[in-house]
């Protein structure tokens, strides 16, 4: 059985090939411009903007299986922020603080289905609360993409074109802190003739970027026919999706921000994430951070439902979710 110290001592080595990749990009300071690749310098030093007035948008759920039915709890909040030059001068929320969930309920299915009805649900309720904040801020920042990896509701779809439709350049921003993906990895592999492997964006970018500095802009998708969400949002508006990588503090890994607008709101955008930073530790806009503290469902809207049930559906009741 691997032990704490075995542990250890990977993690130790996988942060030794971390540093063999900052040798690797020491040097280098421009890359090649094509179709997909916007700017030839591999980074860019940020400069913090005023933000002005900003929201953070984010969605919450809860999940519960019953004999009869599944049933879904979803709310989505924004948190609107809006700065003077001293800083923080006011929060506010819509639809409030502490809104009351949408309660969905479905016919039993299995688990693959229910999870994307819920997701269906909660990215409704993101999108809506999102449209209704474009008319109330200069900016707007999801938490997560602005485009979603998966939907088939065709309502989801409408809200993104209504979304991208109402929004000036730089001023849609999807905010991502977990990023799995490779595509920015195998860019770089691609334009270098350098042997990266199966490394992260994430990661990769963590050994290229320091404090203060982003990426090169990119177009989202390189294939945006084969993507499953692309595909079916108006071409007008997938031409316009942009993404780059911000490293805002030494002590975080960097953000990808992932945008609808042009190549050259990047300076403005990647500023404004400077001063919206939640700390220097967690360098999430602010936010958003709020909007996900306020977004969450607790358990307690089940309870409260509970109490309405017949006695005999009470007594076969299933496992959480």
């Amino acid at each position: 059985m691997p032990s704490l110290r075995e542990a250890a001592e990977q993690l130790s080595q996988k942060e030794g090939e971390n540093t063999d990749l900052e040798e690797k990009f020491s040097d280098m300071d421009t890359i090649e411009k094509d179709s997909v690749v916007q700017e030839e310098k591999l980074r860019h030093e940020v400069e913090p903007k005023a933000p002005g007035k900003a929201a953070g948008i984010d969605g919450g759920l809860i999940r519960k299986r019953y004999s009869y039915a599944d049933v879904v709890a979803v709310r989505a909040v924004s948190a609107v922020f809006s700065f003077n030059s001293s800083g923080l001068e006011k929060a506010d929320y819509l639809p409030g603080k502490s809104p009351e969930p949408e309660f969905h309920v479905f016919d039993p299915q299995d688990q693959e289905g229910l999870d994307r009805k819920a997701e269906a649900e909660r990215l409704k309720a993101e999108t809506e609360i999102a449209l209704h904040s474009q008319k109330e801020t200069d900016k707007v920042f999801m938490d997560g993409s602005v485009i979603p990896s998966y939907s088939q509701d065709e309502k989801v779809l409408e809200n993104y074109n209504r979304l991208f439709s109402n929004a000036e350049p730089g001023s849609l921003i999807g905010v991502v802190e977990d990023s799995y993906g490779t595509s920015l990895t195998d860019i770089l592999e691609e334009k270098t003739g350098l042997e990266l492997g199966n490394i992260r964006d994430t990661l990769l970018m963590d050994a290229i970027l320091s404090e203060g500095e982003r990426s090169f802009v990119r177009k989202y998708s390189k294939g945006p026919a084969e993507h499953p969400v692309l595909k079916k949002l108006h071409s007008n508006h997938v031409n316009k999706l942009y993404t780059f990588y911000v490293r805002l503090s030494s002590k975080d890994i960097p953000l990808r921000i992932d945008y609808y607008g042009n190549p050259d709101n990047a300076d403005q955008i990647a500023g404004e994430l400077m001063a919206l930073k939640s700390s220097e530790c967690y360098t999430v806009p602010s936010p958003v951070l709020e909007a996900d503290r306020k977004a969450k469902v607790p358990g307690k809207y089940l309870k409260r439902l509970e109490k309405r049930f017949s006695p005999s559906l009470k007594r076969r009741e299933r496992r959480n979710l």
